[in-house]
């Protein structure tokens, strides 16, 4: 627990748990960007995405008191967000989204300016990148996780996950060195 932030993650956690919802703010704002871009590698629609992130937090404070404390409850949001990103599908009868959905979606299309810059970003690593690397690379660098962390998420070996994240960068390595020249 070296890392200050997950050390206050975890503090705001134990907080939460003690009914104390004063710093609930702080928790959203240090975990909302890890789970949000995990949707988003899923769902490929910011809107939908950040209706999935509303209702995962909304589970979590349902779900408070399984949680155990102490722990980062980063993995518990991001497998909750997941089953919710793929229960929406399944009621929209999307069981086929990977190859159906994705094709259809625009992740580049956002009016939201803040976004405009990552989108266009995402959207290249999208290209470059089969669906499994592109996962792989969004949790480990936006999300945070670890290899580890992704294996188990993923339930995925860890050694595939480690040989997936390598050739996944070795891809943009090669694929992303014309973007800054580019844009």
């Amino acid at each position: 627990m070296s890392d200050p932030k997950v050390s206050r993650i975890i503090a705001l956690l134990n907080e939460l748990k003690r009914g104390n919802n004063d710093n609930f703010a702080e928790f959203y704002e240090l975990t909302k960007y890890q789970i949000f871009y995990s949707l988003l590698s899923l769902t490929k629609n910011h809107e939908l995405a950040e209706d999935i992130l509303a209702e995962t937090y909304l589970k979590f404070l349902d779900n408070l008191k399984r949680i155990k404390a102490n722990q980062n409850p980063l993995g518990f949001l991001l497998v909750t967000a997941r089953n919710l990103a793929y229960d929406h599908f399944k009621k929209e009868n999307r069981v086929s989204y990977i190859e159906d959905y994705l094709l259809e979606s625009d992740i580049g299309a956002s009016t939201t300016d803040k976004y405009d810059d990552s989108d266009r970003l995402l959207a290249r690593m999208q290209e470059i990148l089969n669906e499994t690397e592109y996962q792989v690379v969004v949790l480990y660098v936006l999300s945070e996780l670890t290899h580890k962390e992704i294996a188990e998420y993923l339930d995925k070996p860890l050694g595939t996950i480690t040989w997936t994240y390598s050739n996944a960068i070795k891809k943009l390595q090669k694929g992303l060195s014309d973007y800054a020249r580019d844009e």
